[in-house]
């Protein structure tokens, strides 16, 4: 019961994170909020990683920051070259 509590606001987070996302100016992601704040393109990234991050403590039993995890990020540099 609680599992599918957690899963269903995960879907409804990343519904509305998605539909967020499309909407992003392609020639506004180099504005920031603030001096101090990170790019549009910055903050869009860290939102993704938030979602990953969460994906990644569903399905690991453990999890790190500092080890990465493949295939968590999409295709690594190594692998888009191939």
């Amino acid at each position: 019961m609680v599992k599918q509590l957690i899963i269903g606001d995960a879907m409804l987070e990343l519904a509305a994170t998605r539909r967020i996302l499309e909407r992003l100016p392609e020639d506004h992601m180099t504005w920031k909020p603030h001096v101090k704040s990170m790019t549009l393109s910055g903050l869009a990234t860290h939102l993704i990683n938030l979602l990953n991050w969460q994906i990644a403590i569903f399905v690991y039993p453990e999890f790190d920051l500092d080890i990465p995890v493949p295939g968590l990020y999409g295709p690594s540099a190594d692998e888009e070259g191939k």
